[in-house]
């Protein structure tokens, strides 16, 4: 098993697409860092929450909380170094177009096999069907994490080179128990593991939709389509009634609802639901290992002729 795969490792990162993506990955890094710190601008980080009358006593406190912080930080007088984290902020963004890379290569590389015939020569090896279907699905995992890591990397190089500072000294103000002080690096990092988690699922569910499926082209589209309006549907249809969908993966592909605790607040009183991160990991975990074993075992049933 660990020779197989090696070897998926070795031809994977001999395709010359790996390679492309990683140099159009670093250009735009690049320029993202530099347009951000070439363009004038005046960035708020603290944004106000209006207080609805239809949010109950306990949300009500919590925004009033906020406002208070807002209020001791802009009379103090703090200096958040907006446009840095603004531009740290960008990059998050990239995430996302970093989505349409992994999801490239998870919906080819079970399914280039089958297109170029070339399974037949790897099925003909002493390795069961259920080896060569997680060696490839090993190799996806670490090709996205591989490529979540050299984004955040580069990001914090380009960000660090070109305004030329030195990002453990940048600091936030947040408030838990009392107003503290926080390097902008580490709230910036957990944004970005959390970030990233969407990503890792989608990339992972495309490989084994492009084997229930049977086309790399569909599974592509599709998980696209879900980065792209699945959170955005997801509540359309619970404003609607539906709130059954809370327990579906669709609400969790935007982690952005989740990393703020008075954006979560607020999300759940207005829609009267119960969602957080908590739920979220179990969700995405467990519709995973359904979406695996049934790719597996389709996998498995698969009658190679051709």
């Amino acid at each position: 098993m660990i020779n197989l795969i090696k070897f998926e490792l070795k031809k994977m990162f001999k395709s010359k697409m790996v390679y492309i993506s990683l140099v159009l990955i670093l250009i735009i890094s690049f320029l993202i860092t530099f347009i951000n710190f070439k363009t004038k601008s005046n960035f708020k980080e603290y944004n106000y929450i209006e207080v609805n009358k239809n949010l109950n006593e306990k949300t009500i406190n919590e925004i009033e909380k906020n406002n208070e912080i807002m209020m001791f930080i802009e009379q103090n007088k703090i200096n958040n170094n907006d446009k840095i984290k603004d531009t740290l902020n960008k990059h998050l963004t990239f995430l996302m177009f970093l989505g349409f890379v992994l999801f490239f290569f998870s919906s080819k590389v079970m399914m280039g096999e089958f297109d170029n015939g070339t399974i037949k020569n790897i099925l003909i090896k002493p390795y069961s069907r259920a080896q060569i279907f997680f060696s490839k699905y090993i190799v996806i995992l670490v090709l996205s994490i591989a490529f979540v890591l050299i984004t955040y990397l580069l990001s914090l190089i380009f960000t660090s080179l070109i305004y030329k500072v030195n990002l453990f000294k940048i600091f936030s103000y947040i408030y838990e128990s009392d107003i503290i002080k926080v390097r902008y690096i580490d709230l910036y990092t957990k944004k970005f593991l959390m970030y990233s988690v969407p990503i890792l699922f989608l990339s992972l569910l495309t490989f084994n939709l492009s084997i229930i499926l049977n086309s790399g082209f569909f599974s592509y589209i599709i998980s696209i389509i879900l980065l792209t309006f699945a959170p955005s549907i997801s509540f359309i249809l619970i404003d609607l009634g539906l709130k059954f969908i809370i327990y579906t993966f669709l609400p969790y592909l935007d982690y952005t609802y989740y990393f703020n605790k008075y954006n979560l607040l607020y999300i759940n009183d207005i829609y009267s639901i119960n969602i957080g991160i908590f739920k979220s990991y179990v969700i995405l975990f467990f519709t995973l290992l359904i979406f695996t074993l049934l790719g597996l075992y389709i996998f498995n049933k698969k009658d190679i002729k051709k």
